[in-house]
């Protein structure tokens, strides 16, 4: 069998990278640097099958770019910050892009920095507000986690690799 491909993607700012390093290595490493370049991660799930998750460290919509990222992948994973002030934007061209790509495939939709809800000094969408606007755009799931407290990363994990194992389509299907 070959490794289903889950494919993150979002804004720069949403600390998407960051996620992939604690979903893949358990860890955030002090320095990251953000090249133009498309790394890939494995994670273990359910003991012993692996899932290869591919994290585009660039914001791009170029097409050959594209198609070769989504390449048989099997879930996608959105990244939004929930103090993006531009969230539903972001969302929105995303969810389009990965449509265009993906038709058939889960997309789950993360707000990211989900501790940034305890400081008053930040504004932040609600809970309700997302997972309203994901199940408008048809996103499968909409959930929150904080890279940085390691808080929803494991619920996370879990969720992202049950789409991926559970959906037997791909961009090539």
């Amino acid at each position: 069998m070959v490794a289903p491909r889950i494919v993150l993607v979002g804004p720069d700012s949403s600390g998407r990278h960051h996620l992939a390093l604690l979903l893949t290595r358990g860890v955030i490493p002090g320095y990251i640097p953000l090249i133009i370049q498309r790394e890939s991660f494995a994670i273990t799930y359910r003991g012993v099958q692996h899932v290869f998750v591919l994290d585009l460290v660039m914001e791009t919509t170029e097409l050959n770019v594209c198609q070769s990222y989504y390449s048989e992948a099997r879930a996608a994973l959105l990244c939004i910050s929930i103090d993006d002030s531009d969230a539903e934007t972001n969302m929105k061209t995303w969810i389009q892009l990965l449509k265009r790509f993906l038709p058939f495939v889960p997309i789950v939709i993360v707000g990211t920095k989900n501790d940034l809800r305890e400081n008053p000094d930040v504004s932040v969408l609600d809970v309700d507000t997302f997972a309203d606007l994901a199940q408008r755009l048809g996103a499968s799931r909409y959930t929150e986690c904080s890279a940085i407290r390691q808080s929803g990363i494991s619920e996370l994990k879990n969720l992202i690799c049950q789409q991926a194992f559970d959906n037997n389509t791909s961009v090539e299907a």
